[in-house]
């Protein structure tokens, strides 16, 4: 069970952060 939610965390939680990071980048980028 534990290592499913591992999974389930990682396909939501890895896409999220680099979204952030590439957003987080443009904003810099722009300002």
């Amino acid at each position: 069970m534990e290592h499913s939610r591992i999974c389930i965390y990682n396909r939501i939680i890895l896409p999220v952060l680099e979204a952030v990071t590439v957003t987080t980048t443009l904003v810099e980028t722009v300002s």
